[in-house]
């Protein structure tokens, strides 16, 4: 189910969540993601994965090429989402962000020892190890905050 928000400043946010908290349903997260509330949701608008091999690229003197590899390495994931703060001057405008950031806490690998699953399209998941947020710069003009989870892949499933 495809969906399209537009946020303006002193909105009130409506918007259907296909998954938890997903906004179009591709992709997901367990332990389950908080969504927020009607007033100030929180969507997960994309996942990117860099699985990678550990390579030694070698061009000899005749001009051949040789790739040396050694195994794989460490994969990198980044899970972006923007947290909706609804209407200007409301209480508890920032309560989304609130929640998206207890997530981060409750879930990093400092206090979690095993892996969150991070679901993408097509029946794939990755078990993956929450290392890093990043916090974007909130925009006045839509009210929102953008955020990013940082992780490292344990192993795809």
């Amino acid at each position: 189910m495809a969906e399209s928000f537009l946020s303006t400043r002193g909105c009130v946010y409506k918007y259907t969540a296909a998954g938890a908290g997903s906004g179009a349903g591709l992709f997901d997260l367990n332990p389950g993601f908080p969504s927020g509330n009607a007033s100030s949701p929180i969507l997960l608008t994309g996942v990117d994965i860099t699985d990678q091999d550990i390579i030694f690229p070698v061009v000899t003197v005749e001009n051949f090429k040789v790739i040396y590899r050694f195994g794989t390495d460490y994969g990198s994931v980044r899970i972006t989402g923007v947290c909706l703060l609804g209407a200007v001057g409301t209480k508890g405008g920032g309560s989304s962000f609130s929640s998206a950031k207890a997530y981060f806490d409750r879930n990093r690998v400092s206090n979690r020892k095993t892996p969150i699953q991070v679901s993408v399209p097509g029946t794939n998941a990755y078990n993956v190890y929450l290392i890093g947020l990043n916090i974007g710069e909130p925009d006045p003009a839509f009210n929102i905050v953008p955020f990013a989870y940082l992780g490292t892949i344990a192993n795809q499933q």
